[in-house]
């Protein structure tokens, strides 16, 4: 039988991110995708961006604890510094901005396509590989845990202490402390825990995709413009002339936007950007995507661990997810390491315990904000409405207030 200490289910960020991190403490890891090697390289179709929000925490976790020094150049090259963020209530003067000097940052962190940061980290991991200190089972797949008829975990003869084993597609069995399931929202090795969810339908749907706006230079300021149909986001791409469009809407009315012809499209963005940016074109495909939220009842199970998007779900308003994930992985592998530096276990029930107790309220808080404030500004109640224009003003002037969110979403505090 195949053992490693830790062993890893997707390649998904969070998964990638973690195997570095453990790799680079010496600890013994193997990951496991059902994803062809040759996948790796980013497409080059004209689909809608899917930029990810690196806020300034998750940024140091990546540049300082995942990966080589060069990291941070490479990561440079491919993203766009976060100067500024506006919050504007729809097309009104009524708006907070938020300045990263304020919590003493050059910057609120970095704007990067999703393909990109995942290309990063892949071919990190694939140096990993090649120096033979990571096992990597590609275009392979988790299929199921496997128990004895006690339902307890088995025994590891080698190293005298309880393990979980594992079965792939293949036929392949595999034990381990410690599994990791960084294997999305559709989480198999959540489902072969037993895992409970909760899915609620927000009834809308993203619309995104990119534009060019040749005569302004959006400086790095990233837009949330609130509308009654859900938020807008105006989100800046590297370059300063090109920006991706997170535009959320009543699922029948996005889907309505399937039927109209560009320039009738574009006479709705028109409207809706009422003048910022100036001239602009889309330049990719429309996308759509379905939102809605998931609460999984346990992030942990017997020597499992949840990270990313196996372990939560939420509307992508103020763009927390990806930060929330990278954020589950800094603690689980600082427990991790603490864990096998002195010898001891780790995928033993305390260390678990720990890591669910600490993520869960962390978790739990992050998507009480989103749901918030998705609830508060997609509306058009007239008196909601007044109250909210006249606290946007008042926060506007209240750096105290407006420390305290940037710092938590900036993960300071």
């Amino acid at each position: 039988m195949i053992r490693h200490d830790v062993i890893i289910i997707g390649s998904s960020y969070t998964g990638l991110c973690l195997a570095s991190i453990l790799v680079n403490a010496g600890i013994d890891v193997a990951l496991v995708t059902n994803e062809k090697l040759a996948n790796k390289a980013p497409s080059k179709q004209q689909y809608a961006s899917r930029l990810f929000a690196i806020n300034a925490h998750a940024y140091r976790l990546l540049t300082q604890k995942a990966l080589s020094p060069g990291f941070a150049d490479q990561l440079g090259k491919c993203s766009q510094p976060i100067n500024q963020i506006r919050v504007v209530d729809n097309n009104s003067t009524d708006k907070i901005d938020f300045w990263p000097h304020d919590i003493d940052l050059d910057n609120f962190g970095v704007m990067i396509d999703e393909v990109e940061l995942k290309k990063l980290l892949l071919d990190k991991v694939m140096e990993l590989a090649q120096l033979r200190l990571i096992s990597l089972y590609f275009d392979n797949a988790f299929e199921r845990i496997i128990h004895d008829d006690s339902r307890k975990p088995r025994q590891s003869t080698a190293a005298g202490r309880s393990t979980i084993s594992i079965r792939l597609v293949d036929g392949t069995i595999m034990s381990t402390m410690l599994l990791v399931g960084a294997d999305g929202r559709s989480s198999k090795v959540r489902e072969n825990c037993g895992i409970s969810v909760i899915r609620e339908d927000y009834g809308q749907t993203a619309v995104v995709c990119d534009i060019h706006h040749p005569t302004w230079d959006h400086r790095g300021i990233a837009v949330e413009k609130f509308r009654p149909s859900g938020p807008f986001a105006i989100l800046p791409k590297v370059g300063g002339y090109n920006s991706s469009l997170v535009w959320t809407e009543k699922t029948d009315a996005a889907l309505a936007l399937q039927v109209l012809s560009m320039n009738e499209v574009m006479d709705i963005l028109y409207d809706i950007l009422d003048g910022y940016l100036g001239e602009v074109k889309v330049t990719s495909e429309i996308c759509l995507y379905p939102l809605s939220l998931l609460i999984v009842k346990m992030i942990i199970a017997n020597r499992v661990a949840l990270v990313g998007d196996a372990a939560h779900g939420m509307h992508p308003v103020a763009g927390q997810g990806v930060n929330l994930g990278l954020r589950d992985v800094s603690y689980l592998a600082e427990l991790i390491i603490k864990q096998c530096d002195i010898g001891l276990d780790p995928g033993s029930v305390t260390m678990l315990a720990k890591y669910e107790h600490e993520r869960k309220s962390d978790i739990h808080l992050m998507m009480g904000m989103t749901n918030g404030i998705v609830r508060l500004f997609s509306n058009d109640f007239l008196l909601l409405k007044t109250a909210r224009r006249s606290a946007m003003n008042i926060v506007d002037r209240l750096n105290f207030c407006k420390r305290l969110f940037t710092s938590y979403a900036c993960g300071k505090i």
